[in-house]
């Protein structure tokens, strides 16, 4: 019988089972048993990282703002991560407030020790890891 096209037909969609073989989950010797959480950490964000989004960071900010950019470097980004992070856990309504004077009782006082307002604001706008010149679409506006 010939197949009309548009009509069902019935296959055989029985799953195959295949045995995974290999292990799951996070691998031994990736990093030894005495590491710390700071070794583990630099696992995924190692020395070439850091450059990256250090040499991006900084080509885009001096790119968007000329005029105010001040480069950064590996030290400075190291502290912003380290101030999102501690966002994650003391979570405040406003950004602002990481930096209040006036809600001294809820913001952890080591951001406004850490970094000032306005650099973060700037670091935030300007964190870059895509070479801008190396975009295929580069051409749309608005994109980066």
């Amino acid at each position: 019988m010939d197949e009309v096209e548009g009509e069902w037909k019935k296959e055989d969609n029985t799953p195959i089972d295949i045995p995974y073989q290999c292990v799951a989950g996070p691998r031994r010797g990736v990093v030894s048993p005495m590491c710390t959480i700071l070794d583990a950490f630099y696992v995924f964000f190692t020395t070439q990282v850091w450059e990256l989004l250090v040499s991006q960071t900084n080509a885009y900010g001096a790119r968007i703002i000329p005029n105010s950019w001040k480069d950064t470097d590996e030290r400075e980004l190291k502290a912003y991560l380290g101030i999102l992070i501690v966002m994650g856990i003391v979570q405040l309504p406003r950004l602002a407030m990481y930096w209040s004077t006036t809600h001294e009782d809820l913001a952890p006082v080591l951001v406004r020790k850490v970094m000032p307002s306005n650099r973060f604001f700037q670091l935030s706008r300007c964190l870059h890891v895509n070479a801008a010149e190396s975009s295929s679409v580069t051409h749309v506006a608005n994109y980066d």
